[in-house]
């Protein structure tokens, strides 16, 4: 059974060797501009004073648990750190950890814009910041661990001189995809879409566009994980994806998802401004004072608006 995604039963893909350097090529390249993407982050907020502030201190958060995230997967795709212990179980860990801290932190931080907004305040923010923080760890220790527990990456040798890692599979119904990937994708995908959506629409509505970049973050986390979620819900069902082109994107964007939450934060508009300020105006205000002023002006002009149409 085959169609334009090469879908086939699943009786143990293994990559061809140009597939699989085709594959690590990617990894390398996206996974080592997403560390350095999250190491920037963290500098610039330090830098700039934002660590000060709660939602500066997110932004740290979130580059920390991507770091967790892409540093497995760069190592993968060297021949040199690759190993059974590296991929199946350290490495696996610190993977799947970082992936479901970040996926659920990112969730946080669209519920933390959603009631700043419909709060007109961020008096919430300093309310649920260690909740947040305590959620993202404890579900990413709880996978972390499970990962490792039913071996859900597989290390395989092509040849004596290639190997490669990859999230098992087999034509059975494997449980450990369902927990590892599968459901905290899913949830979080929702999640950020249930918060995502109203934010916009409020934003629009408010015509509030200072804050614009951190909205960006569940975006991303929804468009870099769905081509994954996509495959492994073929792959529970007995299928595979196996176009090498679809192989090349999903675990690019997956691999790219701290890039692009760095791009989305360093080329923010207060950023920008803190970074380059123009000499006329008024140096910006931290992330949070800048965002309650904002939000407070912006909400009173809503009210303006409804009170003129009852």
């Amino acid at each position: 059974m085959s169609n334009t995604l090469d879908l086939a039963e699943v009786v143990g893909y293994t990559p061809t060797p140009t597939a699989n350097s085709s594959i690590n090529l990617v990894l390398k390249v996206v996974g080592t501009l997403s560390i350095l993407g999250c190491l920037v982050n963290i500098v610039l907020t330090l830098l700039l004073g934002k660590s000060k502030v709660i939602l500066g201190k997110m932004v740290i958060m979130l580059a920390i648990f991507d770091l967790c995230t892409h540093i497995p997967l760069v190592l993968y795709s060297f021949e040199a750190t690759l190993s059974r212990f590296t991929c199946e179980q350290i490495g696996s860990w610190v993977e799947y950890f970082g992936f479901a801290s970040s996926a659920f932190f990112t969730t946080c931080f669209a519920h933390s814009l959603y009631h700043s907004l419909k709060n007109g305040s961020v008096d919430c923010l300093s309310q649920y910041f260690m909740r947040y923080i305590a959620l993202a760890i404890t579900l990413g220790v709880v996978v972390g661990t499970s990962s490792v527990i039913f071996q859900f990456n597989e290390y395989t040798q092509i040849s004596r001189e290639e190997s490669f890692c990859q999230p098992r599979q087999q034509g059975e119904f494997l449980w450990s995809s369902l927990l590892m990937m599968l459901i905290p994708g899913v949830i979080n995908i929702f999640g950020c879409l249930f918060y995502y959506i109203p934010t916009i629409r409020m934003l629009r509505l408010l015509e509030e566009k200072q804050h614009w970049g951190l909205l960006f973050y569940p975006l991303i986390l929804i468009i870099c994980i769905s081509p994954s979620m996509a495959r492994r819900f073929y792959l529970l069902l007995g299928f595979n994806i196996t176009n090498i082109v679809y192989l090349q994107i999903s675990r690019g964007l997956y691999g790219a998802q701290g890039f692009l939450n760095s791009l989305a934060f360093g080329l923010s508009r207060e950023i920008c401004q803190a970074c380059c300020p123009a000499p006329t105006k008024k140096a910006p205000e931290s992330l949070t004072s800048s965002f309650a002023s904002s939000l407070a002006q912006s909400f009173k002009s809503v009210e303006n608006e409804n009170f003129s149409k009852s």
